[in-house]
């Protein structure tokens, strides 16, 4: 059985797959899911059982495409506002922002494209994965792998603004939702102190869509866009849209 499913803002994958299994009352059945989903973002996850999970690379090497709220003047240790807020570029080096700034910087990064993995991720660095080594401290950044995938397609939808209260607002309803240990308070206690003595009260955030092959991290790209603007960015939303041929307007809940 192949579903698509649409994960919840805040699940895990594991969680998903729970969640569905109570739906459809198959609690003996074996689930595994093809492309994991952050517990930020949210949108399509792909579901097999019985014999399809024999297809699971298939359904891997699938193109995607993710929408993005990009929010500019704060960098974080996970690339998104789950993480702890870093001390943001003074506002003297960084660039204005323009739409038609990040539309010709974003070109710039379509094809075949080369990206450290996040700091926080899953990805394995002798012997464990990178989000162990990142929580210890003791990251060894020297060894951190770089992925090759590529860039289809680039659109920037919107250009918009976002109080300082409302980030915060946003960042407690994310970590909220999330169950285990994700640094939770000590996530919402940084954002606080950080948003709180900012002199700027207001933020632009933009909304891209990216189209990329397997194995792309929408956070690393966003990482890098603030980074050539000088701001520091990190993502506040992200949806899955698409894999493959599987769409968002189609997935169960």
């Amino acid at each position: 059985m192949v579903l698509n499913v649409y994960k919840k803002r805040g699940e895990t994958p594991l969680e998903t797959i729970m969640r569905v299994k109570k739906t459809l009352k198959e609690k003996g059945e074996k689930f595994t899911y093809a492309g994991r989903l952050d517990p930020l973002a949210e949108g399509v996850l792909i579901l097999l059982s019985g014999k399809d999970i024999k297809k699971k690379e298939k359904f891997l090497v699938l193109p995607k495409v993710y929408t993005a709220e990009i929010v500019f003047g704060f960098a974080t240790d996970t690339y998104d506002i789950l993480g702890l807020p870093l001390k943001p570029t003074s506002v003297k080096y960084a660039e204005i922002l323009t739409k038609n700034s990040i539309i010709e910087f974003s070109k710039t990064l379509e094809g075949e494209i080369t990206l450290p993995y996040p700091p926080f991720s899953s990805k394995p660095v002798l012997g464990r994965p990178l989000f162990l080594w990142a929580r210890s401290f003791l990251t060894p950044l020297s060894v951190i792998p770089k992925n090759k995938t590529r860039v289809e397609q680039i659109d920037v939808l919107e250009l918009s603004s976002i109080t300082a209260n409302e980030l915060f607002k946003d960042v407690v309803r994310i970590t909220d939702l999330v169950s285990g240990d994700f640094r939770q308070e000590r996530t919402k206690e940084k954002w606080l102190s950080m948003l709180s003595t900012s002199q700027a009260k207001t933020f632009q955030v933009a909304k891209i869509r990216f189209g990329v092959s397997s194995g792309t991290y929408i956070r690393s790209l966003a990482n890098l866009i603030g980074e050539h603007f000088g701001q520091g960015a990190c993502i506040i939303k992200l949806v899955r849209e698409s894999v493959g041929k599987y769409k968002i307007n189609e997935a169960i809940n």
